[in-house]
């Protein structure tokens, strides 16, 4: 029994061994020690070696008499208590097996082991895996790994730290389901995997090898979380992540920098800015990257900051686009009710035509302007240094409106509201700001303004500005506080403004609005209006406001 213990690596029971049933019951000091009777309920028949040569004596020989095995006990089914034990020992003796041969041994009798405990009862299978838990008790062709640390499916090869169940046990998918085997690995098992490479690197970048699980894995984080590329604020995904990390903090989940090395994604940007040659132009200390081959949504799904959202957040003095803790010139703001219903239906009450630009002489009338200025626009601007890519749809065309007025701060409230009419109190007002300024979604789905030190853009679809939400679907940024790094870091999206004297440098003596016109494929994609706005039409609404104007002053 000694010998064949030693072969399957188990240490023999001590005491509790014997030799054989024929044991010499005579001899010298030696001879006893290697020699020993054990009563049938502590021993069982060499058939049984390996489900319990680690906590009872196993028979020199098998007992062929169905009588004989039935009267000492040995027929009757192993208590869970043995098997689980047997399991354990197996898994400790084995985590990491060089032994060729008896690799293939344990290969054929591990499922021997399991089939025993996938037959008894299930209380009793309870009990058994409560003995066996965080232990090593999943066989995954090279050794024992704990069951928390497999899945039953995944394509991904990331041994030594997370493994997939071997084909060939499948058949046991229950039973190592309830030692803790999981359908497939959850972020939380990710995040931890990430953290043994980093502890394993000491602050280096990853070997290729570790590099490449890194990048597969945080791919994978991102799958769990749903990455899209949709414009959701790094904020909303990070919770996403830390909810399907078993509610770590974010700081814990690590993803390879430029140089691969791993650090918090809080710690990172991934860079939506790359006609900016310095990595940390326009921003105070330093930026790290995430890694390039990290795409933005993926980037973006792990709370990894957008270098664009960094770059305005670092001129802002209010809220910081979805940056937690961060003040600056940016600052969600807009109309808050659910707006594209609500503007769809605000626009069948006003009829197209000038009227549409006639509520805007009304709204400069209001507030003291001595001149306004309508002008079409029909240029395409850059797409490549946008506040936010989704902005790329509305760089076209587009019809612009200035007076010489400047917006209060009960104007700028009173913009963001529908249908609560602020100008009630003012009998002198004719126009009404809020209501009928929405006349302009007959023509854009991103209407935006400048107005002393505030460039204001409006979202009411949340899916073109960055940071814009339902709640507040739009942005406001304060000019003097960006002044030239603004213009610098985001030519493309200023550069449309710099009519009738506005450089997007600073405050702006008067008010511009920009209306882009809705192209044919905004207009499919529009909950406000489908159909597009030509810039013949835009010349014609301009025309017929010529003619009516007169009349209407």
């Amino acid at each position: 029994q000694q010998q064949q213990q030693q072969q399957v690596g188990v240490e023999p029971t001590g005491n509790n061994s014997a030799g054989g049933m024929a044991a010499a019951v005579q001899g010298n000091s030696k001879q006893q020690q290697l020699q020993r009777l054990a009563a049938p309920c502590a021993a069982r028949p060499g058939s049984d070696l390996w489900l319990v040569s680690a906590v009872m004596s196993v028979v020199d020989g098998d007992c062929r008499s169905p009588v004989m095995l039935a009267g000492l006990g040995w027929s009757s089914q192993l208590p869970g208590a043995i098997l689980a034990s047997q399991l354990a020992a197996l898994g400790a003796a084995h985590r990491n097996l060089q032994d060729a041969a008896l690799a293939q041994k344990l290969a054929r009798v591990v499922p021997v082991l399991y089939g025993a405990l996938a037959a008894l009862p299930q209380q009793e299978l309870a009990a058994a895996a409560a003995v066996l838990e965080g232990q090593p008790t999943v066989w995954v062709g090279n050794g024992f790994v704990p069951a928390e640390r497999v899945a039953f499916k995944g394509g991904l090869d990331l041994s030594p730290h997370l493994y997939v169940l071997p084909l060939e046990l499948s058949p046991f998918r229950e039973l190592l389901a309830a030692l803790g085997a999981q359908e497939a690995f959850s972020a939380a098992q990710y995040t931890t995997l990430l953290q043994d490479l980093s502890t394993e690197a000491a602050g280096q970048p990853l070997a290729p090898q570790q590099l490449a699980q890194a990048l597969a894995v945080v791919q994978a984080v991102a799958d769990v979380v749903g990455a899209s590329g949709g414009g959701a604020t790094a904020g909303i995904r990070a919770g996403n992540v830390a909810a399907a990390a078993g509610g770590k903090h974010m700081e814990v989940l690590l993803v390879p920098d430029e140089k691969g090395v791993l650090r918090p994604a809080a710690e990172l940007a991934y860079d939506d800015a790359p006609w900016l040659d310095a990595p940390t132009a326009g921003l105070e200390g330093e930026l790290r990257l995430v890694h390039p081959r990290v795409s933005a949504p993926v980037a973006e799904a792990l709370g990894v900051a957008s270098r664009r959202r960094l770059m305005l957040a670092a001129s802002a003095d209010c809220l910081a686009l979805g940056l937690a803790g961060a003040g600056g010139a940016v600052e969600a703001f807009g109309q808050s009710e659910a707006l594209t219903t609500r503007l769809r239906h605000i626009i069948q009450d006003y009829p197209e035509g000038p009227g549409v630009l006639l509520e805007l002489v009304q709204n400069a009338d209001d507030a003291g302007a001595s001149r306004a200025c309508f002008l079409l626009d029909a240029r395409q601007h850059g797409t490549s240094s946008l506040l936010g890519p989704g902005m790329a749809a509305w760089q076209g065309p587009a019809l612009l409106a200035f007076n010489d007025a400047m917006f209060s701060p009960g104007d700028f409230a009173a913009i963001a509201r529908i249908g609560q009419d602020g100008k009630m109190a003012q009998p002198a007002a004719i126009g009404r700001f809020g209501l009928g300024f929405n006349a302009v979604y007959h023509l854009t789905d991103l209407p935006s303004f400048v107005s002393g030190q505030h460039l204001v853009l409006f979202d009411p679809h949340a899916k073109y500005l960055p940071g814009a939400s339902a709640a507040q679907p739009g942005l406001r940024i304060n000019l003097s506080r960006g002044g030239n790094n603004l213009l610098r870091q985001f030519p493309d999206a200023f550069s449309p403004y710099m009519h009738f004297g506005c450089s997007m440098e600073g405050p702006f003596q008067g008010t511009l609005f920009r209306f882009p016109l809705r192209s044919s494929s905004t207009a499919a994609a529009s909950d406000v209006k489908a159909s597009a706005t030509t810039t013949g039409q835009a010349l014609a609404l301009l025309k017929s406001l010529a003619a009516v104007l007169p009349q209407a002053l």
